[in-house]
């Protein structure tokens, strides 16, 4: 067992849970995103901020130094993810707005674009590309790249006119994303 599989268990249960308090704790108001629940009080901004960039550094720590090596993804995928952590840092010290024309929103929105572009990108380079993944594993990021690309386009569609499918489509994605990497860090490579 790999110090990076502990560290990935450990910042994805981070999101799984403190996910979960931010449902628990805000009405379910379907229109409104995770972001903006948290940017709605300041303690759970700065909060969550300090989280996505320590506990972020350690996530795509886990990816770069012990996923993409251990299922032997290409190359393009460490450049995917550094491009990514740099959008989850502009989505995490910049708070979402509830004014659409707010320069804040633009930069969150397309930051979480890229993000979300990237979790699409990268399971599916997992799924195509991915050597020694045990049969259960591979059905079960198989399942979740094809969620990704779903719950990715229905987020596009809530962005963009259907604000009630935004915070189920986040929740989805993210949810079913974290937990096939999870199976990942433990079922092993498949040799």
């Amino acid at each position: 067992m790999s110090i990076w599989q502990i560290i990935g268990t450990v910042s994805l249960f981070s999101v799984i849970v403190l996910g979960l308090g931010i449902l628990l704790r805000n009405p379910r108001d379907n229109s409104r995103s995770i972001s903006s629940f948290i940017a709605a009080k300041p303690h759970y901004f700065l909060i969550m901020a300090l989280v996505l960039t320590l506990g972020g550094a350690a996530f795509y720590g886990f990816l770069a130094f012990w996923l993409v090596p251990t299922y032997e993804l290409p190359a393009i995928t460490n450049w995917i993810l550094g491009v990514a952590f740099v959008a989850q840092l502009c989505v995490a010290w910049t708070p979402a707005s509830l004014t659409k024309a707010s320069w804040k929103n633009r930069i969150h929105t397309i930051g979480g674009m890229v993000v979300g572009s990237a979790m699409v990108i990268s399971i599916w380079i997992l799924v195509l590309y991915g050597s020694n993944i045990s049969p259960v594993a591979y059905a079960i990021v198989t399942f979740a790249a094809i969620d990704t690309v779903i719950c990715f386009i229905v987020l596009l569609l809530g962005i963009w006119r259907y604000k009630q499918l935004i915070f189920v489509s986040e929740v989805a994605m993210i949810g079913v994303f974290s937990i096939a990497l999870l199976v990942l860090c433990w079922t092993g490579r498949y040799v």
